[in-house]
């Protein structure tokens, strides 16, 4: 404990390293648009919604033992609810993308359901069953979604003095002195910032212990007290929403969404 707490130990790393190693990661994202070009900020800018998928896969698979191979189709899920909500009720970027979370939370609920009674290959099965089935309900309900044919998303926006739709963008205010390439990794960096402070959190808490324990021995976490089945189905909502989060992103990102983006 005392190595890992890094309070002595020659191979134990010093809290003032752990610190110093975030401090200086954190510098580095923060310079980066700095010093860039717009073409390479643009890039890095469309990494951030695919590390944000990554990370709730992460805490699935790394912090409780559960297999998904299907996180793609939460990933599109996440995207398609952001674009519907912002093209067709015209709700604010933030609002839609906490909603695409709560739409795949619940998804992610449904999809672990399986998980209580099934495992290993069984259920990276289950789970590849939706990523192969996401992509052929999108193109089912082409009227909606656009299908093949793709989904603009737009935004009310004056455009000559005149309220029309126009595809979603992220103008900097004025007083900031940014471009446009530079607000937007700013603004998506933010909401990446949140979402690793949550799961940082959670992870330390009571529940990202016993998500830990179950994958070591899910026997032995019953038999200490852990309530198996809650934290399993909890985890699975969680990490799809943090998916979620990440095709919201992807959406506002590209301003189009399209069945061909979430095939297998």
């Amino acid at each position: 404990v005392r190595l890992e707490e890094g309070e002595s130990g020659m191979t134990g790393t010093s809290p003032w390293m752990k610190r110093g190693a975030i401090a200086a990661t954190v510098l580095v994202l923060l310079v980066l648009p700095l010093v860039l070009p717009a073409f390479r900020v643009g890039q890095i800018t469309k990494w951030i919604p695919l590390a944000l998928a990554a990370m709730g896969l992460n805490l699935l698979t790394g912090y409780n033992g559960q297999i998904s191979v299907g996180h793609g189709a939460l990933y599109g899920l996440g995207a398609y609810a952001t674009a519907l909500t912002v093209t067709e009720w015209g709700v604010p970027y933030l609002v839609a993308i906490l909603l695409s979370a709560v739409v795949c939370f619940v998804a992610g609920v449904l999809v672990g359901l399986p998980a209580l009674r099934i495992k290993g290959l069984y259920l990276a099965l289950v789970t590849l069953a939706v990523a192969t089935l996401f992509p052929q309900l999108i193109e089912q309900f082409a009227s909606v979604t656009g299908g093949s044919t793709g989904l603009s998303v737009t935004s009310e926006q004056f455009v000559r003095g005149k309220l029309r739709p126009s595809p979603v963008r992220f103008d900097p205010p004025e007083w900031t002195g940014l471009a446009k390439d530079q607000w937007k990794y700013y603004w998506f960096l933010a909401v990446a910032g949140v979402c690793v402070l949550v799961v940082a959190n959670l992870v330390r808490s009571r529940v990202g212990r016993s998500m830990i324990a179950i994958r070591d021995n899910e026997v032995a976490a019953e038999v200490n007290g852990v309530n198996v089945s809650a934290v399993k189905v909890f985890t699975f909502g969680i990490s799809a929403a943090l998916a979620g989060v990440g095709g919201a992103l992807l959406a506002l990102s590209d301003a189009f969404v399209s069945s061909l983006s979430f095939t297998v």
